[in-house]
């Protein structure tokens, strides 16, 4: 019980961070709502391709902005801080469970924005059952949050980490890429999204193990 409490105050730490700076609200929501207006605009306005990418590009914007939300400024800790919570934790996973927990809501929150924007504006086919797509963004979302507090910790302290961390994240996220646009093209089409949903999951648990497994070295090492 008492690291489930230590991680919702770290994840409770890193929102109320982000409700000071503002990152996401006024930084990654609109840039992420200014890339699905610019899609259109790029292909014409042709109303039978936006509605065929739509769904795509929707899951390509929120994968290269949910990386913003999980590697933003406000979820790192200076030297003092990482040295503090190193002391307290009970575990070091600890923190990277509250991390991924608080980046997680973000990611939905850009979700859950862009998503009716998305559909407004691409018009794609909306199938019947489309609560199914919940489950798929909440996967989906977990996975980015996690890989990208993974990629944020294995480059911590280093000179290059703004630039590696993005693309680490980016490049493990590539499967859960692949399965959300499989699971919502499947979905449209009234099939079976067993499988992408599957990946999703499966996805989630090996980066999930890795965080756990990795997050005592990498605090020592003090990467």
């Amino acid at each position: 019980m008492r690291f489930w409490r230590q991680a919702w105050v770290v994840a409770r730490r890193d929102l109320v961070s982000e409700g000071r700076a503002g990152e996401v609200l006024w930084v990654v929501v609109p840039f992420s709502l200014v890339a699905l207006f610019l899609v259109p605009v790029a292909v014409g306005g042709r109303g039978v391709v936006l509605s065929e990418i739509g769904p795509g590009i929707f899951w390509v914007v929120v994968l290269l902005f949910g990386m913003f939300v999980t590697l933003r400024r406000s979820s790192q800790v200076d030297d003092a801080e990482a040295d503090a919570l190193a002391l307290v934790l009970v575990d070091p996973a600890v923190g990277f469970v509250g991390r991924s927990g608080a980046s997680l809501l973000l990611v939905l929150v850009v979700e859950a924005v862009a998503a009716p924007v998305m559909v407004g504006l691409y018009a794609p086919d909306v199938p019947s059952s489309w609560w199914l797509l919940i489950p798929v963004g909440v996967l989906a979302g977990l996975g980015m949050a996690m890989t990208g507090t993974l990629a944020g910790g294995l480059v911590r302290g280093t000179r290059l980490g703004t630039t590696l961390a993005p693309l680490i994240a980016v490049a493990l996220s590539f499967p859960l890429l692949a399965a959300a646009a499989a699971a919502t093209s499947g979905l449209a089409r009234n099939g079976n999204i067993l499988v992408p949903v599957a990946l999703l999951a499966l996805t989630d648990v090996v980066v999930a193990v890795a965080g756990v497994v990795t997050a005592r070295p990498l605090e020592e090492s003090g990467a």
